[in-house]
């Protein structure tokens, strides 16, 4: 055994810590959130947080918030460093700290209230400490599925927490907590950057660069030379549905297997857990420089994605269908932003149609009105809307960065691998 440490359930941790239970470090019994129903949010209200209100990185959501009356909340009242965790459903497990300048807050059934000893235990360090992966790991041990996955609060009580003395809790938590303030201003410069994005598209998407006299379309105001017309007369071949094969693991003798899934928001590819389709079974679908494949069925109805070669040898699933575009008419990056405007997606929540699946099929998408400026006006859109992508995708993958460096903190801080003087100061 390493000088100074310890046998514990964590492994090795140094001999000056404890490992003790969740129950150990509380200041009373947990509580069980309020079960009335939420109302409208006003000044007669406490916000009612629901585990829904709570984000993946423990804040709270900033808008579409609920409210609970004043006398049904009262019992539910949250107060400084009040620790909520989710005890049922897809995200059991998620956590959240209270802090008084996010209001007045009552909280939900759903949710159970930790209160830490704060003679043994700073809230900060567990808070830290339910974000790890050693918290993780035990939830997926402990859970109980069915219906519901669940974790109640006998079984929360009884998680093992490896504990530093008080003054080295505090500063672990100094230190992580430096880690998440740099994250939440990447977060808040990507905010911003989708928004001017947003903006950005609406004016240049409907208004164009550099025109003055205007027309009157079938999608709104538009420049005067630009053209409206169908998606479909734009294409050079019809549009093509994806293979029905079944997805075999992934390897080099095989093409990548494109699916719905792994089609990102932002119209990117997922970067892990993909799949493969066997040379044999994929090549009929093989993607092509410039090739858009949209969604056509599901929840992610309408979601896209543009083909370019450094993605690798690519074939497509059957819920994705295959655009072609004249490229002497339509520049392939001009309408895959187009797919990504409020204009659009406005038109797919009017066109698709509900039932067990929504779904849009290839002749409804080659219907669709576009807007078309000349070719080389489409470039010029394209390069500014594309240097803002270029700026978000640096963000993101800062932000990566940065989620990637807490992650190897924790491992080392929250099991002592690594100690931290309590009398330095964190830089920022």
């Amino acid at each position: 055994m390493s000088e100074g440490y310890k046998d514990s359930v964590f492994g090795k941790i140094p001999i000056t810590w404890n490992s003790l239970k969740l129950v150990d470090v509380l200041s009373k019994s947990p509580e069980y959130g309020a079960n009335a129903s939420a109302k409208e949010f006003d000044s007669n209200s406490f916000r009612y947080i629901r585990i829904t209100d709570i984000l993946e990185n423990g804040k709270l959501t900033e808008n579409n918030f609920v409210g609970i009356s004043i006398k049904e909340g009262e019992s539910y009242k949250l107060i400084q460093d009040d620790i909520l965790i989710a005890r049922t459903g897809n995200t059991v497990g998620k956590s959240y700290l209270y802090d008084i300048k996010d209001g007045e807050c009552s909280f939900a059934g759903y949710l159970i209230r930790f209160k830490i000893n704060k003679t043994i235990s700073t809230p900060k360090y567990i808070i830290q400490y339910l974000h790890s992966e050693l918290f993780w790991n035990w939830v997926k041990s402990i859970v109980r599925t069915g219906a519901q996955p669940n974790i109640n609060s006998k079984e929360y009580q009884s998680l093992p927490i490896p504990l530093p003395p008080l003054p080295e809790q505090q500063k672990i938590a100094e230190i992580l907590s430096t880690v998440d303030a740099k994250i939440e201003v990447i977060d808040q410069q990507i905010t911003e950057t989708q928004e001017l994005k947003k903006g950005l598209m609406q004016r240049l998407l409907t208004k164009g660069i550099g025109h003055t006299e205007f027309k009157d379309s079938p999608l709104g105001e538009i420049p005067k030379s630009w053209e409206v017309v169908r998606f479909g007369d734009t294409l050079t071949q019809s549009p093509e549905y994806g293979a029905n094969a079944s997805a075999k693991e992934y390897d080099s003798v095989c093409y990548r297997y494109i699916r719905i899934t792994d089609i990102l928001e932002n119209g990117r590819l997922t970067t892990s857990n993909y799949v493969g389709i066997s040379i044999q079974e994929g090549k009929q679908y093989e993607l092509t420089e410039n090739d858009i494949l949209i969604a056509r069925t599901g929840n992610t109805v309408g979601k896209s994605y543009l083909y370019q070669n450094e993605d690798g040898l690519c074939s497509f699933a059957g819920y994705l269908i295959r655009f072609r575009c004249d490229e002497k008419r339509l520049n392939p990056k001009f309408i895959f932003q187009f797919l990504h405007s409020d204009v659009f997606w406005n038109w797919v929540k009017s066109i698709v149609r509900t039932g067990a699946q929504p779904n849009i099929n290839s002749k409804e998408y080659q219907s669709m009105q576009i807007p078309l400026p000349n070719i080389f006006e489409q470039q010029k859109i394209v390069e500014i809307l594309s240097s803002v992508d270029a700026k978000l995708e640096v963000l993101s993958e800062k932000k990566t960065h940065y989620q990637e460096l807490k992650q190897g903190l924790m491992q080392q801080l929250l099991t002592g691998k690594v100690r931290v003087s309590v009398n330095e100061k964190i830089q920022s």
